[in-house]
């Protein structure tokens, strides 16, 4: 099971895609590099509560439709609107929970969970749009706001995975006599 799992999350094509969207990045103003390399020393933080946060938030929406009152009724959020909002921060959550481990150890495939985290939440909002529960315009600059801080922090990832071989020179081989 999760060898299919980690074949879908870090496979080749996926790979490809994230590399895609750094190109259409690439001409907008950087951070400046002590931001990035700050937030990325805080970021397995952060991961690790909204991970928690995501996956309570989830369950308290599964469990708490009872409890609502009348006037979501009234304004017409029924059930269902409360247990895909649930399925969609449970699995954000489990992402970012799976990630938090690997963004410790600056692992690309930490970046690759997180761009999946993107890819989610898009397809969240683009869900709630559809059932018309969302707006169009907090989704969309929601995801430019995600995908723009991922590829910000791309680079100190990507540099983890592929270290600069070092610049010495190499050391003369021994004659045997």
């Amino acid at each position: 099971m999760m060898k299919k799992l980690n074949s879908v999350l870090y496979s080749k094509r996926i790979k490809e895609i994230a590399q895609k969207g750094e190109a259409l990045l690439k001409d907008l103003p950087h951070l400046p590099k002590d931001w990035v390399k700050n937030i990325v020393k805080v970021l397995p933080i952060l991961v690790l509560v909204f991970g928690v946060a995501s996956v309570f938030s989830g369950v308290e929406n599964l469990l708490s439709y009872s409890r609502r009152s009348f006037l979501t009724e009234w304004i017409g959020i029924g059930r269902s609107y409360y247990y895909v909002n649930a399925a969609f921060a449970i699995l954000i959550g489990a992402l970012y929970l799976m990630s938090h481990k690997l963004i410790k150890n600056k692992e690309y495939e930490a970046w690759l969970l997180l761009f999946w985290t993107g890819i989610v939440s898009v397809a969240h909002s683009l869900v709630l749009l559809v059932l018309g529960w969302g707006g169009i315009w907090s989704s969309l600059i929601s995801a430019v706001i995600t995908f723009y801080f991922l590829y910000e922090i791309r680079a100190e990832f990507v540099a983890a995975k592929n270290p600069k071989v070092s610049e010495s020179k190499p050391k003369p081989k021994k004659s045997k006599k």
